[in-house]
């Protein structure tokens, strides 16, 4: 099971990703056009490409399996599986012929090392996953949840197990990576970028760009982009407004399970009515919140997740005449001025 304080950067785990694509002089093509076969993303800079942070670690390391457009697994370092009936033990049969970018075979001793490493007390990026190799193209794993399958990329075991698990995030691998993935490793220039090329020997089909170029930029991805400096950037939502009407520009809004919210503090003088609560969650406008930030309003809105002690209110029920009617019990101010309503609350 994955550990909560380590789940994945602040970019691919918020609500929507927003991602800012240029079209090439506002004739609509592909970005991969704009340069030829050549694409450039902006990154913050080169911790992006580690393990659990922009997920580029996935470029040039394969994953158990994947979930294609239709949201159905597809296997990709293994073939294929069999699970137990309560699915907490899989069996995978990793494919035949793999091999790391610089030769060695890929076995399934690679992918008990990952996991025997990812669990290790010293790094503990995961807890409670088992694996036991079958043979060298079969390993077993039983875990509380399958999640690993598709969120861990697996190391080549030949090259790292004499590493210091403490110093995982140090390690040359991650700038001078030896995959087995859709991309390989062509050069690293610290501070400045990393480059992949299509890789000629990956089991899967040809990736539609043949070069991936990662720049360094800092907070300066849109400043980049206006600039024509790079083709994709990642965008915060209060910087969607500057380039939402461009016809120069894409924006790709990708979802995620977690979510943003608004938390009451139930253990707040102010807070502690379970009414009032409930009372200010009902007068919160969610759509228009969504508006100031120019998002997309199809996004759901709703509560996903409840908090110890907390209790849950569908947004959107009960009236406008309950809602006020709720705000305006005993002990509190109700005013309104330009179609809002502003609650003052008495101690």
């Amino acid at each position: 099971m994955r550990n909560d304080e380590i789940r994945r950067g602040a970019l691919f785990r918020c609500l929507c990703y927003a991602a800012l694509a240029c079209l090439g002089c506002g004739h609509g093509e592909d970005p991969a056009a704009t340069r030829g076969s050549t694409l450039v993303l902006a990154v913050p800079d080169v911790e992006a490409v580690k393990p659990d942070n922009w997920d580029l670690d996935f470029l040039t390391f394969l994953p158990l399996a994947k979930q294609n457009e239709h949201g159905e697994l597809e296997g990709h370092l293994a073939r294929s599986w069999e699970h137990s009936p309560d699915h907490l033990q899989y069996t995978y049969h990793i494919r035949t012929g793999l091999s790391w970018d610089d030769g060695v075979r890929v076995t399934a001793h690679d992918v008990k090392f990952t996991l025997d490493l990812l669990t290790h007390p010293d790094l503990a990026l995961y807890e409670g996953i088992q694996a036991t190799v079958l043979d060298d193209s079969t390993v077993r794993i039983r875990a509380p949840d399958p999640d690993y399958m598709l969120d861990i990329s697996f190391f080549p075991r030949h090259l790292v197990e004499g590493m210091d698990p403490k110093r995982f995030w140090e390690w040359d691998l991650w700038t001078h990576p030896v995959g087995n993935g859709p991309y390989r490793f062509v050069r690293y220039v610290p501070h400045v970028l990393m480059e992949f090329e299509a890789n000629p020997f990956y089991f899967g089909p040809k990736p539609g760009v043949e070069k991936l170029i990662l720049k360094f930029v800092g907070e300066a991805g849109l400043t980049e982009l206006l600039a024509g400096n790079v083709d994709i950037t990642r965008a915060e939502l209060t910087q969607i407004p500057r380039v939402a009407e461009d016809s120069r520009f894409r924006l790709y809004v990708h979802s995620y399970n977690g979510a943003r919210g608004i938390y009451w503090r139930a253990d707040h003088p102010l807070l502690s009515n379970p009414r009032v609560r409930r009372a200010l969650t009902l007068a919160i406008d969610r759509r228009e919140l969504l508006r100031d930030y120019r998002r997309c309003v199809h996004v759901p809105t709703v509560s996903t997740k409840r908090m110890a002690g907390a209790t849950a209110v569908r947004p959107g029920t009960g009236s406008e005449a309950a809602r006020r009617s709720r705000l305006g019990r005993p002990g509190r101010r109700r005013s309104s001025g330009e179609g809002r309503t502003t609650v003052s609350l008495h101690g």
